[in-house]
Order: structure tokens, then C-alpha cells, then sequence
């Protein structure tokens, strides 16, 4: 169950970061209206990119260089799927410049979700430590 928690948590980070960064594409393009298509299409880019996350998930990694080539390779491997899916729903330019500019927005929506996720857990953990601390009181050393 906490796979189907963790996958739903993760989904909602990136759907929401992608809507974000196409929300500010938007606004410097000077598009005025959203395309009824773009809805599902951001649901299922959102769920490709999800699911590549918890393939390449470095969690529970102690050997930093092993998360740093998983870093690497999770982010390739973003930008490949968000690629395919610019083309495919013509997102992008296929062009070098457009490959940049998409290369651009998965790295900001890469930092909007691992500074979501952190500030979050963050403060989760404060307040189970908060609840912990009024339960049990201080601790001993």
C-alpha cells in the first residue's frame, strides 16, 4: 500500500510541477487559451515521468556514487520520455534549440518536485517529532 501512496504522492508532484512550467511556457508565448487535448496529455506525461522515477528511485542507496549515476541516468532518462511525449504532442520543436528548451523545463520541474518533496517530508518529520517529544517527553542521553 505504501507503493500506491508513494507512486499517487509522486504523481501529484509532477503533474503539478509540468503544469506549472507549461503555465509559464504559456504566459512568455503569449498563448491565451489551453488546448482541451493538453489535460490528458499533461495526465499522461505525468504518469510516464512517475513511473520512470520509481525505476530509477535512489532512495535507500549508501554508496554516493551509485546516486549520482542514478541521478544521471533518472534525469536522461526524463528528458527522453518528455522528448517523446513533446513530439508526440508537439510540445517541442524537434530541433536542437527545442530539445534545449525541454531539457530546461524537466530540470525545473526536477528541482520544483525534490524541493517540494524535501520541504514536505521535512515537515512531517518535525511533527512526528513534535508528537513523539510530547508523548514520551525528553529524551535521555
Amino acid at each position: 500500500m505504501d507503493k500506491i501512496r508513494d507512486f499517487l504522492k509522486c504523481y501529484l508532484y509532477i503533474t503539478v510541477g509540468i503544469l506549472i512550467v507549461i503555465a509559464i511556457s504559456y504566459a512568455f508565448s503569449g498563448e491565451k487559451t489551453v488546448s482541451a487535448d493538453s489535460f490528458w496529455q499533461i495526465l499522461l506525461s505525468g504518469f510516464l515521468t512517475t513511473f520512470v522515477t520509481v525505476i530509477f528511485s535512489p532512495f535507500g542507496e549508501h554508496i554516493k556514487v551509485r546516486i549520482a549515476i542514478k541521478f544521471v541516468l533518472h534525469y536522461v532518462s526524463l528528458c527522453l520520455v518528455m522528448f517523446f511525449c513533446g513530439n508526440w504532442f508537439g510540445w517541442m520543436s524537434p530541433n536542437p534549440a527545442g530539445a534545449a528548451v525541454m531539457m530546461l523545463d524537466v530540470g525545473v520541474v526536477y528541482l520544483f518536485v525534490v524541493a517540494a518533496t524535501y520541504l514536505i517530508d521535512v515537515s512531517q518529520a518535525r511533527e512526528i517529532n513534535k508528537q513523539l517529544q510530547e508523548k514520551y517527553g525528553e529524551k535521555e542521553n
